[in-house]
C-alpha cells in the first residue's frame, strides 16, 4: 500500500514539474484508473485470504478411529498426522506432525490417504474417516453417501450414512451411474431382436405365454413381464 501511495505522489509531482512535451495532464487519468483497478483486485485478494484463514481457524479436528494419538481428521475433509514420540533402535525420536496429501483413486474417484501404525499400513477413503469421526451411526449403516454427488467434497455437511441400495439409488438419481439396459445387462438372457419378435407374437395373440417361453428358453413369468411392460420397456414396436 505504501508503494502505491508514493507512486501516486510521484505521478502528481511529475505532472506539475514536467512540461507538456513529456508528461501532459491527459496521461494522469489513465494511470489513476489503472491504479484503481489494481486496488480493487488487491482488496478482493485480501478478502479471499482472510476468508480462507477464517475457515482454517474454524476447522474442527477429531482423532481417526483406530489411529488415536497418531492421526486426526477434520470436518472439512482434511487429515493430518500428530507430533509424537516414538522409539527407533532403542532411541526416542520425535515425529513432526503434518497435513497428509490425499490422492484420487483412478477407478472410483474417491480421495484416499495412507495411514501407518506399526506394523500395519492402511489405505482408506477420506469420506469414511470424516463420517466415522463426526457422524453418529446408530443403525450401523454400511456406506457413506456424498449428498451433492461430488466425490471430492468430503466436508461434513455433504456426507451421510446410508444403505447400499440407497447409495446406488442416489448414484442413478444424480447421474453418477447410468442404468445398464438390454442385452448389455449381465443377467440378460435375450437380445433386443428376441424381445422385438416376442412382442410381435404377443401382439397377434395367437400363441400362449407358455409356447413363446419354450421357443426362447425363458420362464413364463419372463414373457408376462415383457407383456406387462415391467421389463424391456425401451423396445417398442413400430406403429
Amino acid at each position: 500500500m505504501a508503494i502505491i501511495k508514493y507512486f501516486i505522489i510521484f505521478v502528481v509531482r511529475s505532472n506539475q514539474s514536467l512540461n507538456d512535451k513529456y508528461f501532459h495532464l491527459k496521461y494522469f487519468r489513465p494511470v489513476m484508473v489503472l491504479l484503481s483497478i489494481g486496488l480493487i483486485y488487491y482488496a478482493h485478494y485480501c478478502a479471499g485470504l482472510f476468508l480462507a484463514m477464517a475457515i482454517y481457524l474454524e476447522e474442527n479436528w477429531l482423532p481417526v478411529k483406530g489411529f488415536e494419538g497418531i492421526y486426526e481428521v477434520s470436518d472439512c475433509g482434511n487429515v493430518r498426522s500428530l507430533t509424537r514420540l516414538y522409539k527407533s533402535d532403542n532411541f526416542n525420536k520425535v515425529f513432526i506432525g503434518e497435513r497428509l496429501t490425499d490422492f484420487k483413486q483412478p477407478r472410483f474417484g474417491y480421495h484416499v490417504v495412507t495411514l501407518y501404525k506399526k506394523p500395519y499400513r492402511k489405505c482408506t477413503r477420506v469420506h469414511r474417516l470424516v463420517a466415522q469421526a463426526f457422524i453418529t451411526n446408530p443403525y450401523n449403516l454400511p456406506e457413506v453417501n456424498h449428498i451433492d454427488g461430488d466425490k471430492s467434497n468430503n466436508c461434513l455437511e455433504n456426507l451421510e450414512w446410508c444403505t447400499s441400495s440407497e447409495n446406488h439409488y442416489h448414484a442413478y438419481a444424480t447421474g453418477l451411474q447410468m442404468a445398464v439396459m438390454g442385452s448389455k445387462h449381465g443377467h440378460a438372457k435375450l437380445s433386443e431382436q428376441d424381445v422385438y419378435e416376442i412382442k410381435i407374437l404377443l401382439k397377434v395373440r395367437t400363441y400362449s405365454h407358455k409356447f413363446i417361453s419354450n421357443i426362447y428358453n425363458i420362464s413364463r413369468q419372463g414373457i408376462s413381464n415383457i407383456h406387462a411392460g415391467h421389463t424391456w420397456k425401451h423396445i417398442q414396436l413400430q406403429k
